[in-house]
């Protein structure tokens, strides 16, 4: 009986022992699970920190980049325009000095290029990630460097035409002012030929005539007679000596009517009898007409004219 009941004692020891046991580790499992979700909240907590930390840098990066973006879209659109006036400049060919309004625009480009390779280092300095558009903007840097180049060598072209250009201009006024000179010589050669010709055709053509009575005609010294009185039985000549001046110089082409307005008058020199007429109105001369000119004055370029009054 005893045995039986230490036996039984005994194992309800061993089953108090056994829950002890069970307690202690529920126990410690209960505490380590607490600790690890305590860590895990922990560690949960700084990643959304993080987490947020890198979006707003992330947020605050993408919007720097945009406007980065912006400024290398506005420089690429200030470079277009730039170019076109390259190529407007380039087509004005002759137009004085175009290399300093080329330049001007090259330089702007270089410039506006250089801003945009310094953006587009920064961004590839910032950025980690493979960005396609700074790659397209540096492609494109790369191609306007390349027609700047052939802008350049268009505009040393252009230079040397233009200085081509005020070459042959510099001879053609070279050469303009020679021919000018030239013209101008033979103007002056043919102005004295002209008026040589003038001066001999008006001597050709030039004739004196006098009226006046005896008198006059005596104290000029322009008649010499012979016997007799002069319209009476006298022979009359031309002084060979006669003062020019004391004559009407005409030109012979052109005046066909002599004055006299006397009552009576006589053509002292010798002129042929065919080749005028006395024109006479009731008792006075009015002039004498030359009806053949050429032949009037073929014997002699004077003419006198002896008016009634001065025979004595």
């Amino acid at each position: 009986m005893k045995t039986t009941e230490n036996n039984k004692t005994n194992n309800q020891e061993k089953s108090n022992t056994m829950k002890n046991i069970a307690i202690g580790v529920l126990a410690v499992c209960a505490v380590g699970l607490g600790a690890f979700a305590l860590v895990q909240s922990s560690e949960k907590t700084e990643l959304k920190q993080q987490l947020a930390a890198y979006e707003e840098q992330y947020g605050l990066q993408s919007a720097e980049q945009m406007e980065s973006y912006r400024e290398i879209e506005q420089n690429l659109a200030s470079i277009s325009m730039h170019e076109g006036n390259i190529r407007e400049n380039m087509n004005l060919e002759g137009v004085e000095d175009p290399k300093a309004r080329i330049s001007a625009e090259i330089q702007a480009i270089e410039d506006l290029i250089a801003k945009n390779n310094q953006i587009i280092e920064d961004l590839n300095k910032k950025v980690e990630h493979k960005d396609s558009r700074l790659s397209a903007y540096k492609a494109e840097n790369g191609k306007l460097k390349t027609r700047l180049e052939t802008y350049k060598e268009e505009m040393t072209k252009l230079e040397a035409l233009n200085a081509e250009l005020a070459d042959n201009l510099e001879k053609t006024k070279e050469l303009n002012n020679t021919l000018e000179r030239t013209v101008n010589n033979q103007d002056s050669t043919l102005i004295a030929k002209e008026n040589l010709i003038a001066e001999q055709d008006q001597k050709l053509h030039r004739a004196y005539y006098l009226v006046g009575d005896h008198k006059e005609l005596k104290e000029k010294n322009i008649v010499n007679k012979e016997g007799g009185i002069l319209g009476i039985a006298a022979a009359k000549e031309l002084n060979p000596k006669v003062n020019e001046e004391v004559f009407t110089e005409i030109d012979l082409r052109f005046l066909k009517r002599i004055p006299v307005y006397k009552k009576n008058a006589e053509i002292v020199t010798n002129h042929p009898s065919g080749s005028y007429k006395i024109v006479s109105e009731g008792n006075t001369i009015q002039w004498i007409e030359i009806k053949d000119p050429a032949k009037f004055w073929e014997k002699s370029k004077f003419l006198v004219v002896a008016t009634k009054d001065s025979w004595i």
